[in-house]
């Protein structure tokens, strides 16, 4: 099962494999990942509203979202590695909302 890491706009920065975000019910994530996750969404807001050009004049901001994202997406594929329903073992792939594109599969 793939799960996507993505600070889109107003969700909780993780989707299944078909776009659907995911709640920490659904998960075995610990309330303080869980936090840190919603704060770099919020955090991420600011850039989810540039255009491509704006975005390129905050390359530096970007960088620091998405490191953060990325040390993220390592905290919770070791607090969450299976699915909790079919204990099947769970695929990551991190989302770059700043630059459009996937970073990393995990």
């Amino acid at each position: 099962m793939e799960i996507k890491v993505w600070a889109d706009v107003h969700s909780t920065g993780l989707f299944n494999y078909e776009g659907e975000y995911l709640l920490q019910e659904e998960t075995t994530i610990s309330d303080k990942t869980w936090k840190d996750l919603q704060d770099w969404v919020e955090a991420y807001d600011i850039v989810t509203t540039m255009s491509q050009h704006e975005r390129k004049q905050n390359k530096k901001l970007i960088k620091l979202l998405d490191k953060e994202g990325l040390r993220l997406l390592t905290q919770i594929s070791k607090e969450w590695n299976k699915d909790k329903k079919s204990q099947e073992k769970l695929l990551f792939r991190y989302y770059s909302e700043g630059f459009l594109e996937y970073i990393i599969f995990n």
